[in-house]
Order: structure tokens, then sequence, then C-alpha cells
């Protein structure tokens, strides 16, 4: 039978919890905000065809066009890098999960290990 710990003792497992959840979710959100920025740049695109048409000269067409070009390729970037974490992060929770296992395996030996007599 397994002992428990006296009041003097510490409570060596306390709320220990084994998590991969802030790395996945971390992955998740991501992967939605890529998504996200991409269906954005879609919209964009499509409310500004023909905007050009019959403008022609028009300075504050001319700007626009230039504002709307830098905001398109900033928004790409930022969906790129959402895009290249997510595959990071995912790889981020694996490792992160094993390695929690493990160290919750070897906490459970030991206060086992403890209580038994054997440590």
């Amino acid at each position: 039978m397994t002992e428990l710990p006296s009041k003097s003792e510490p409570d060596l497992m306390g709320s220990l919890e084994v998590s991969r959840g802030p790395w996945t979710t971390a992955s998740q959100t991501s992967g939605q905000l890529a998504r996200g920025i991409t269906d954005d740049l879609s919209h964009l695109t499509a409310t500004h065809e023909g905007l050009t048409a019959g403008t022609v000269g028009l300075s504050a067409v001319t700007a626009l066009s230039s504002v709307r070009f830098s905001w398109e390729e900033r928004l790409k970037t930022i969906g790129q890098e959402c895009t290249d974490l997510v595959d990071i992060l995912w790889l981020a929770a694996a490792q992160q999960g094993e390695l929690d296992g493990q160290i919750g395996r070897n906490l459970q030996d030991a206060v086992r290990d403890r209580h038994t007599g054997q440590g």
C-alpha cells in the first residue's frame, strides 16, 4: 500500500500537468491567422478590381493603388510567417509533450520509489 505524504513532507506531485496545449493552440492560431489574411487579401483584391478604369490621371487613385500595394505586400509577408510557424509550433508541441511526459513519468517513479523505500 502506498503511503500518503505526511503534513511535513511536500507533495512532490502537486498539481503537475503534462500538456501540449499552449504549443498546439499557438500552431492552430497561426494557421487561422494565415487563412484569415489570405481571405482578406482576396477580398481586398476583389473590392479594388476595376477601380482604375476611367480614373487615369487622378492622383488620389494612384496614391490609393500605391498604399494598397504596400499593404498587400505586408499582409503577404505576415501570412507567410504565420504559415511557416504552423509546423514549427506543432513540432514544439510534440517535443514538449514528449519531454513533459517523460518528466511526469520520472516524478511518478521517484514518488513511488520514495514511498516504497526503493529510492
